[in-house]
């Protein structure tokens, strides 16, 4: 439904896009963790931005400078941010198929050399901040 109400307005076909993640805390004390119904999905993580670890998921988003959501992910937090991205690339790969020269932003926890192949098939330039 997103997409279909995406695709009718001028960000649909912004050629700039802007990645990130953010920790979800789905439980805050042992016992909330031991009868979860996300005991399955949900494990620990460290945010180095906020410098605490938590028990949830992370949601990563990669959206337009206007803000409009193209792709978008609820993943383990001990998965590799890079490898989530790559996978999310991957399975939603239309919309990023759609949009030759497309500039994928990042801060440095997603960019490195391993993950560059993944982005170059698409013709994907990638930028990461701050520059290294």
């Amino acid at each position: 439904m997103r997409r279909v109400l995406a695709k009718g307005t001028d960000f649909w076909h912004d050629t700039v896009w802007i990645t990130d993640s953010t920790p979800v805390p789905c439980g805050m004390s042992r016992p909330t963790v031991k009868r979860s119904e996300l005991a399955g999905w949900a494990n620990y993580g460290y945010c180095a931005s906020h410098s605490w670890f938590f028990w949830g998921l992370r949601l990563y988003l990669v959206c337009t400078p206007a803000g409009m959501p193209m792709l978008w992910a609820l993943a383990d937090p001990k998965l590799g941010e890079r490898e989530v991205l790559a996978a999310m690339l991957e399975v939603d790969a239309e919309p990023v198929r759609e949009r030759s020269g497309l500039l994928l932003i990042s801060d440095k926890g997603f960019a490195s050399k391993p993950f560059e192949p993944v982005s170059r098939p698409r013709e994907t330039r990638w930028s990461s901040w701050p520059p290294r």
